[in-house]
């Protein structure tokens, strides 16, 4: 026997079911997005010391990369003469150097929460 009491139970029972749904997937999306800015905060940290212990080598521009490209994009002044140019970095290079470490951990968090999305959308069979 199935009166309006027990629907509107029923009902309101899958309502719960979603609502704890809704809950359980903020909280795997809460935990990808703080995995992530830990992932991008720690490679980013690790790419910026590995460059300061290579020391201007090419090592260093693969670890630091974001860093250096910002660095490059700055045109820089030549004290050299025009057959042998020199070429002098100014504050805003070393400015420009330093805002490599925000864009790598943009970068790599973004990243990380790309890869942790694709891959928990593949272990639940989505």
């Amino acid at each position: 026997m199935t009166g309006p009491n027990q629907e509107k139970v029923q009902k309101g029972g899958g309502k719960k079911v979603e609502r704890w749904e809704k809950v359980t997937q903020m909280r795997q999306t809460t935990r990808r997005v703080l995995t992530s800015g830990t992932l991008g905060i720690l490679l980013t940290v690790f790419g910026f010391v590995a460059a300061c212990a290579a020391r201007g080598t090419c090592l260093a521009r693969v670890f630091y990369w974001q860093g250096y490209l910002l660095a490059h994009w700055l045109p820089a002044p030549n004290i050299g003469t025009a057959d042998r140019p020199l070429y002098e970095a100014t504050p805003i290079h070393v400015m420009a150097f330093f805002m490599g470490i925000p864009v790598g951990v943009v970068v790599y968090s973004v990243l990380a929460f790309a890869i942790l999305a694709r891959f928990s959308g593949r272990r639940k069979g989505q």
